[in-house]
């Protein structure tokens, strides 16, 4: 991944992920002996985080979503993520500024989706895109 300076840069630099399970703690978030994040490569420049704050008449709701794209359709990508579909994931996204965002908590999962696209010429791109979202009473925990 290149290196990028300055303080306003878009898309995401990593982007990892837990089930709440795995977690022994969670401020600060620690883990069971042996376990910890799994980061996810993806495409350069093919993820983003959008943060919405809102006030409501229960309070402040918090709603994160996003997505990142995977290139090539294929296996790899199917063992690592499929585990997560479905299921209770904490999920601990840096910003290409170097902002960190945890998002979800025990009780509180993120949702993770997939869709796949071979495209319908030779040229088109052959991509998994993993889609993210959550609502949570709280902002994002930063680490």
């Amino acid at each position: 991944m290149q290196e990028h300076q300055g303080n306003n840069i878009g898309s995401i630099a990593t982007f990892e992920i837990t089930h709440q399970l795995d977690l022994t703690g969670f401020n600060p978030v620690t883990f069971i002996v042996g376990l910890s994040w799994t980061k996810v490569p993806f495409r350069e420049q093919g993820g983003r985080i959008k943060e919405v704050i809102e006030e409501t008449e229960n309070g402040m709701l918090c709603t994160y979503t996003g997505s990142i794209i995977l290139p090539c359709m294929r296996d790899e990508v199917d063992l690592v993520m499929d585990k997560y579909l479905g299921q209770k994931s904490v999920v601990r996204i840096t910003d290409m500024n170097g902002r960190i965002y945890i998002i979800g908590a025990p009780g509180l999962p993120v949702e993770i989706g997939s869709t796949g696209d071979t495209g319908e010429n030779f040229t088109n791109e052959n991509a998994k895109q993993f889609d993210f979202k959550i609502a949570q009473p709280f902002k994002a925990m930063r680490a």
